[in-house]
């Protein structure tokens, strides 16, 4: 580890790992990245894929996929800002 988590994190301490990528926006449909999760001795216990696609009027449609390829619930979609308070 380095940075702040060489510091802080400790034995047993849970952790996200994450990468990112810069792409033209043109890139983005297509992608298929997998998430895994791990228990206490790393081994797989979950594997998830997010589908970024394009639909016919041209907007970007995201999916979450199970291991099967079965299409599950987005836990949270962000409002177009039309009901938002302010």
């Amino acid at each position: 580890m380095n940075g702040a988590a060489a510091r802080t994190c400790q034995p047993g301490d849970e952790l996200i790992i994450c990468s990112s990528i810069y792409l033209p926006g043109e890139s983005i449909a297509g992608l298929n990245p997998a998430i895994v999760t791990l228990d206490e001795d790393n081994n797989i216990c979950e594997t998830l894929r997010y589908s970024v696609s394009l639909d016919c009027a041209g907007r970007y449609q995201f999916a979450i996929l199970d291991e099967g390829g079965t299409r599950l619930k987005v836990p949270l979609r962000a409002s177009s800002g039309q009901n938002r308070k302010s």
